[in-house]
């Protein structure tokens, strides 16, 4: 019969229709679930490396601490050497002057120089300075000559890393009485020490960690840490050069780091700090990183700020590589029900497809035929039930699949730790809010809370009893603010509040109060009180992402420098 043939055609041809669409569904979901897992897995690690980067910072700003506070015993200690000198005529022993500068210093240690008018150190505590040839660099040779001349009297430098020792040394020189020397001493402190008795000590080494420091001609990698390699200092090396850049262009592809790759880089003068400091302009937190799928890693690149605030000084970029294991097992297990879902997607359909062609469309040839001859169809003819049911199966497992395609995205802009909204969830709001006020003025404020002492409480307590402060504190915010209020966790201990349709003025008085309660009543396991910093401020013409949130930050740095457990605005 015609067209029973014609009805088969037709269930066939609807059958792969409908196939192609339900695989292409089901891999496009796959796809979007695997995207979530790669940013979820990602974003962890971006935060974990802007703490690793924050706690880098604390350290060079603690060292510079020490060397500002030493200044004056510089001085005294450079007078010292000045009277030793002339009370012996030049004839002292080195190693006594150095034991007697040292003597009640409980931080760093100094070492003692003597340099000849050739600019030679012709006496050094430090003996593999001696014979070194001064007169070869030119604005030291410069500095010495102004010494020479009386033109200076005294001069302090600014703290330089050395690369062979790994130490920070501030160098403080003076003519000598006779006049025929330089007399230098040099406060010095242990950067590789420093190093490993705090920035390592808490590092997890299943990553592995590499340091690199950049001078205006100069690049090389300093310390190396990792499971193969627990604690290894590099001294400096063309070849490791060479192979920063071309894992960071294997990216990139930038033309400019491509000509350093290609260059003699012993012989051209490249100035690494310039390309360096272009290069992670592009990010706005100085920070790039990348996945590399050949050898399972994600490779994340942070550069310090120059070294002391310098400019053309020593730049610090940090390269932290994590393992991708955990992400590649949440790949293969997702694309693992991403097949057995299509197998058993696959089987159903066949089934149904057997089902139809041989039980549905021959009652519908039969009721046709019953038409046809003009004769009544019996009832057990139809199967309206069982199409009604095999629709609503389908239905409630559509139903499923897209409430855990929306549950996904919306676990994208959850902090995990604490449950409140994350940074990318805060780039995402802050943009709108700041469309809304350019274009319909809208007003809004923003403030960044800070806790007060966090890495004081974490060492102290342990990290368990630290997290559950982040997540008290968040309870306690999020009962205090009101319903088109928002909160961020941005940072390590750092959160930031965007109030909706808010001045200034009524901002204030929520923030305050937000202050208040976390005083009162966030506590340690101790009773030891808890409190925070916050910078505020009103949206104003012209604002963008970066100048509003630079302004919050420096006004909580203002509450931080005033005693902290403050609200400045």
């Amino acid at each position: 019969m015609n067209y029973k043939f014609k009805l088969n055609t037709i269930i066939t041809i609807s059958f792969f229709i409908l196939l192609f669409t339900i695989i292409s569904a089901l891999l496009i979901q796959y796809e979007l679930s695997k995207n979530i897992i790669i940013d979820n897995y990602t974003n962890k690690y971006y935060n974990k490396t802007l703490q690793i980067k924050e706690d880098f910072s604390l350290i060079l700003n603690k060292a510079q601490y020490n060397f500002k506070k030493n200044e004056q015993q510089n001085i005294r200690k450079l007078n010292q050497f000045y009277e030793i000198y002339k009370h012996s005529n030049g004839d002292f022993d080195i190693d006594e002057v150095v034991e007697i500068l040292n003597k009640d210093i409980p931080f760093g240690e100094y070492q003692v120089f003597l340099i000849n008018k050739n600019k030679i150190i012709e006496k050094s505590s430090y003996k593999k300075d001696i014979g070194l040839d001064l007169s070869k660099f030119k604005l030291i040779s410069e500095l010495f000559q102004s010494i020479f001349n009386k033109k200076i009297s005294t001069n302090i430098s600014v703290p330089i890393l050395d690369r062979l020792s790994m130490s920070l040394k501030e160098y403080t020189i003076r003519l000598s009485p006779d006049e025929n020397y330089i007399l230098q001493v040099a406060f010095v402190i242990d950067f590789k020490e420093i190093l490993d008795k705090t920035y390592f000590k808490d590092l997890d080494f299943t990553d592995d960690i590499n340091i690199y420091m950049a001078t205006e001609y100069s690049f090389q990698k300093i310390v190396q840490k990792s499971n193969e390699a627990k604690n290894q200092s590099l001294k400096n090396n063309l070849n490791e050069t060479k192979i920063f850049f071309t894992n960071i262009n294997k990216y990139l592809q930038n033309k400019n780091i491509e000509k350093i790759i290609n260059s003699n880089i012993k012989e051209e003068s490249i100035n690494f700090n310039d390309e360096l400091t272009q290069l992670f302009a592009l990010n706005k937190d100085n920070l790039l990183y990348f996945k590399d799928f050949d050898d399972t890693k994600l490779h994340f690149y942070s550069i310090s700020n120059s070294l002391f605030n310098e400019t053309n000084e020593l730049q610090i970029i940090i390269n932290l590589n994590y393992p991708m294991a955990d992400l590649k097992h949440d790949i293969d297990k997702s694309f693992k029900y991403f097949i057995i879902t299509v197998s058993i997607v696959l089987f159903i359909l066949i089934i149904i497809y057997f089902f139809i062609v041989f039980n549905i469309s021959q009652k519908l040839i039969y009721l046709v035929d019953k038409i046809n001859k003009n004769k009544l169809a019996n009832e057990d003819g139809l199967i309206v039930t069982e199409i009604y049911n095999l629709k609503k199966s389908y239905n409630k497992l559509h139903y499923n699949l897209n409430n855990q395609i929306i549950m996904n995205k919306k676990l994208l802009y959850i902090d995990t730790l604490t449950k409140s909204k994350n940074r990318k969830a805060y780039d995402k709001k802050i943009l709108k809010l700041l469309s809304n006020f350019n274009r319909y003025k809208t007003v809004f404020s923003i403030a960044i809370l800070d806790i007060d002492n966090f890495k004081y409480i974490n060492d102290t307590y342990g990290h368990r009893v630290g997290d559950n402060v982040l997540i008290d504190m968040v309870r306690l915010i999020k009962s205090t603010i009101r319903n088109n209020d928002y909160l961020f966790r941005v940072g390590g201990e750092e959160f930031v509040l965007l109030y909706e349709h808010t001045t200034l003025k009524n901002s204030k008085t929520i923030s305050e109060k937000i202050r208040s309660i976390i005083q009162k009543d966030l506590n340690t396991v101790d009773q030891e009180l808890i409190t925070v910093s916050i910078g505020l401020t009103e949206v104003k013409i012209n604002d963008t992402e970066d100048s509003i949130y630079k302004r919050a930050d420096e006004l909580l740095y203002k509450s931080k420098n005033n005693g902290k457990n403050t609200l400045s605005y």
